[in-house]
């Protein structure tokens, strides 16, 4: 029985691959302010709770709370991936 070996070179540099692995964010963070947000949208003892959450939030991530579109609170920018 003979064995045929073929081999195949690809050549794909990792800039390639990031290029097309990854879309771009549809949300993204804008300037508005994270305490107008809040104060048009919760009552008095929703904003005493969101206030305690973004003081722990800030201290967990060192990270100022930004708002991510028009309805999401976020701190940070690093994205997170799901291992495929």
């Amino acid at each position: 029985m003979a064995f045929n070996e073929t081999r195949v070179h690809v050549s794909i540099t990792l800039a390639q691959v990031e290029v097309t692995a990854m879309a771009e964010n549809k949300t993204k963070a804008t300037n508005a302010s994270v305490g107008d947000y809040i104060s048009s949208r919760a009552s008095e003892e929703q904003r005493e709770d969101c206030k305690a959450l973004m003081s722990i939030f800030s201290r967990i991530t060192k990270q100022r709370p930004k708002m991510w579109g028009p309805s999401m609170v976020g701190y940070g920018g690093s994205a997170a991936h799901a291992n495929r």
